[in-house]
């Protein structure tokens, strides 16, 4: 009787550990890349539509603005699941590892794509640069930065520095001669 019982205990014991291992069925390494997107699309378009229908209700939108900002909100949540997902999976295949990397990874695409989306980081790293540095000349630049130091109204030595260019000036103009 013994034996019958530790049998089934041991059965079970196999059974509750391969319920439990789930790390072998559920890694990136096994899981395509379109499976990956195609559960991305699954869970964000859901919970995308909750945030719209929320968002919806909180700020207390006419009834039928309110479908539209659910379906806006369901559509650029599910992409970025989906983008995050796909990413995920490919970074996981392209370095043949399963590991917490992938996830930085996947969230700077994601959060490229969604910042390309909105022109934000066109505008943060390009138009500033290019109206600094390429759209203007070197007079308007000066011009429109002036010096830091262009003299104290009540300097006191303005008269000495006056006297002291005037005399390099006469002398530049001799040695010129």
């Amino acid at each position: 009787m013994s034996f019958l019982f530790s049998q089934a205990h041991a059965n079970t014991q196999r059974r509750k550990e391969k319920a439990l291992d789930t790390h072998a069925h559920s890694s990136l390494l096994h899981a395509s890349p379109v499976d990956a997107v195609a559960r991305g699309l699954l869970v964000g378009a859901p919970v995308g539509a909750l945030y719209g229908a929320s968002k919806a209700w909180w700020f207390e939108y006419p009834p039928r603005a309110g479908y539209a900002l659910l379906a806006r909100q369901a559509g650029l949540i599910a992409g970025i699941a989906a983008v995050y997902a796909g990413t995920n999976s490919l970074v996981a295949h392209a370095r043949n590892k399963d590991d917490v990397w992938n996830a930085p990874y996947a969230g700077f695409a994601s959060g490229f794509v969604y910042g390309m989306r909105c022109l934000a980081l066109y505008g943060k790293f390009f138009a500033d640069q290019y109206n600094e540095n390429l759209s203007r000349t070197p007079f308007e630049k000066r011009d429109a930065h002036p010096p830091i130091f262009i003299g104290n109204p009540r300097d006191q030595y303005k008269a000495r520095w006056e006297a002291i260019k005037e005399r390099e000036a006469t002398a530049a103009a001799e040695s010129d001669e």
